[in-house]
Formats: C-alpha cells, sequence, structure tokens
C-alpha cells in the first residue's frame, strides 16, 4: 500500500514504516519519553531522567543530549528532574523546556546558543504546569494542571491573560498550524477552540467523549480524541460534522496526519495502532510490534 511513509510512534522511541505495517527501526532513549516534537529531520524527546534527547531521523542516531539540573527527593537523595514538555522554535534556535521542580511546581527554561535559561521558577512562580507551547519566539501557551491556560510573555516574563477553562483537571491542548487558535481539553469529555491571541471562547464541541480525554490531535480542521470511556472522537469543524469510533480498551493515544484525512489512535493493552481514514470512517489497517505503554503518536508526512 502507499499510504503514510512515515508514521512515528513514541514511547522509547519507535518509529513504524506503514507499508510495512511494523516496526523499522528504533531510537533509545535515555529514559521513558513524555512528549515529542518534530521539526524538519530533528525529533526531540522529552525524558523522565532529566534531559531532551534529540536524534536525527534520517540518520537514525542521537546528535544531542539537553540535560536539566536534578533535585532532590522528599528523603533528601538525588533524582533526575523529569521533563514534561518541550517544543522548538520555527527557526531551531530555541528549544523550551517543562521539568520538574519541588513541591510539585514545574520550571520552565529555554535552550539557546548551549545554555539553558529559567524563565518560569518553580521556587518563587509556584506553577504547576503540564505543558508549554510556543506561539512565536515571544509568546508561550501554558497548561495547567488546574486547567488554566496562561498566554507568557517570553521576553519580559509577564503573563498577558490567565483564563481558567472549566473546574475539571486539564488534560491536553494543541496548537492550529498557523497558531492563531488552538484546542484543549479536559476530564468533562469537552473540547473547547480558543483563539490564542486574547483566550476567548471560539466554539465548544461535546458528545462524542462522555469522560476524561487522554490526548488531542488538531490538524486540517479536524480534531481527534481518545479517553478513558473507550472513545476516539472525531470532529470536523469545517462541516460541521462529528462521530466517534467505540473501542474496548481505554485510548491513552490519537494522531493526525498533517492533511488530516488520516487518524490513528492506540487500540489494545498489545499497544496495536490502528489508522483509519477520518472522512469516510473505515479501518484500513493495524500496526503490531510496540512493547511499551504508547506516550505519543506523530505523522511526518501524509505518504
Amino acid at each position: 500500500m502507499k499510504y503514510f511513509r512515515s508514521l512515528l510512534l513514541f514511547l522509547s522511541v519507535a518509529p513504524f514504516i506503514i507499508n510495512a505495517q511494523t516496526i523499522e527501526f528504533s531510537l533509545k532513549a535515555s529514559g521513558n519519553v513524555i512528549d515529542v516534537v518534530i521539526t524538519d529531520d530533528l525529533l526531540y524527546a522529552a525524558t523522565d531522567n532529566g534531559s531532551v534527547d534529540v536524534f536525527n531521523i534520517k540518520e537514525r542516531k542521537i546528535i544531542r543530549r539537553i540535560k536539566v539540573p536534578g533535585l532532590k527527593d522528599f528523603m533528601g537523595d538525588d533524582i533526575q528532574a523529569k521533563v514534561f514538555s518541550v517544543d522548538v522554535s520555527e527557526d531551531g534556535k530555541k528549544v523550551i523546556l517543562v521539568y520538574q521542580g519541588k513541591g510539585g511546581f514545574r520550571n520552565v527554561a529555554i535552550y539557546e546558543n548551549n545554555e539553558l535559561r529559567k524563565i518560569i521558577d518553580a521556587d518563587t512562580d509556584k506553577m504547576m504546569i503540564k505543558k508549554a507551547k510556543l506561539i512565536n519566539n515571544s509568546h508561550l501557551l501554558i497548561g495547567q494542571l488546574s486547567n488554566e491556560i496562561v498566554l507568557f510573555n517570553i521576553e519580559n516574563r509577564t503573563v498577558i491573560y490567565k483564563k481558567q477553562i472549566s473546574t475539571s483537571s486539564f488534560s491536553d491542548f494543541v496548537l492550529s498550524k498557523d497558531k492563531s487558535k488552538f484546542i484543549t481539553t479536559d476530564e468533562s469529555g469537552k473540547v473547547r477552540l480558543i483563539a490564542s491571541g486574547d483566550g476567548k471562547l471560539i466554539k465548544e464541541y461535546s458528545g462524542n467523549n462522555v469522560d476524561n480525554i487522554y490526548k488531542l490531535d488538531y490538524k486540517n480542521d479536524i480534531i481527534i480524541g481518545g479517553g478513558q470511556d473507550r472513545r476516539v472522537a472525531i470532529y470536523n469543524t469545517q462541516i460541521d460534522d462529528r462521530y466517534y469510533i467505540q473501542n474496548d480498551f481505554l485510548v491513552y493515544c490519537v494522531g493526525l496526519s498533517p492533511d488530516g484525512q488520516l487518524g490513528a489512535y492506540s487500540a489494545n493493552e498489545d499497544n496495536d495502532v490502528v489508522i483509519f481514514n477520518t472522512l469516510n470512517k473505515t479501518d484500513l489497517f493495524t500496526l503490531k510490534g510496540q512493547v511499551s505503554t504508547l506516550t505519543g503518536i506523530c505523522f511526518i508526512s501524509n505518504e
């Protein structure tokens, strides 16, 4: 089959070439992978072992390891800080990292010119950040566990706005391709489309998921969500259409191809991944071979 030469499924990190429908090669990270971002041929993997590992996908090797400061646990022992979120500027010069601090709070730092510069401090700012993504070189969108979304000015380290989305616990957010808007979700099962610039609600989507949504993706007007209710939710925001796929297992991970026409979701306890057409709602095939629980699914092309 011609479909998708490149879908990357990450835990430790394991890329699948879809024509073969099995794992073609693996990239070994320094720890469990929590977050992944891909820019051109580079893959940035945030790990629970105090680092962001940078791989060259074409060369299939690690080329850099960005380390964050460690900390002490409640017993006073030295431990590695978990890196919860990573993002890269469009020019590739800045890497944004969210990593573990004291008392459950999180640090945010910029890695640039081989130096790590902290812009949010766990000790003083006391923010419980789960995810942070760049809107541009000057502005950072932050999702907190309290379900408060923050737009942060990197240059002067000030908050532009804070929006309490709901009283439910935050799960995930995903920016649109042009980063003018984003979708966010929580344990309510609702998905909200919000303007990045001012935090105003554009539209709310509901009915597909009735419990906590673990993961979202948003490509070319298509939204996909996977949740605790064993449902894979699809919203086509262009034609205002929605449907869901009832799975037999918790749906921990979902992903979309860049054009939004192909969807993927973790299907069972064997970590198989189902690939389907989001427009005609038909399953195409199932990928097998991943041995660990998936933490993310990324397509790197439509072919």
